[in-house]
């Protein structure tokens, strides 16, 4: 989560993995999400298994995700917000 609010969401496919997994509406990649759930963006990841992201740094601008055996890390605009005060 984002300092206004806004959930981070790693997920997503870029290949189907049969029978009951597809890989048509959500690629693989980080979502962001408005407090009411709404798609405001995405930043594609170009390997499958996109496992998890969590914001880092000094000034918690760079977010950091794992997928495919790798991490990848962008920055961002607004600071993440840790979820326990005090907790860095």
């Amino acid at each position: 989560m984002d300092e206004l609010g806004r959930l981070y969401v790693a997920g997503g496919l870029n290949q189907p993995n049969p029978p009951h997994e597809t890989a048509d509406k959500f690629k693989s990649g980080v979502y962001v999400l408005s407090q009411d759930g709404t798609l405001l963006s995405s930043a594609p990841i170009p390997r499958d298994e996109v496992t998890n992201c969590t914001f880092g740094g000094p000034d918690l601008r760079t977010l950091y995700i794992t997928a495919g055996g790798t991490l990848w890390s962008i920055h961002t605009r607004t600071p993440g917000k840790m979820p326990w005060p005090g907790q860095n």
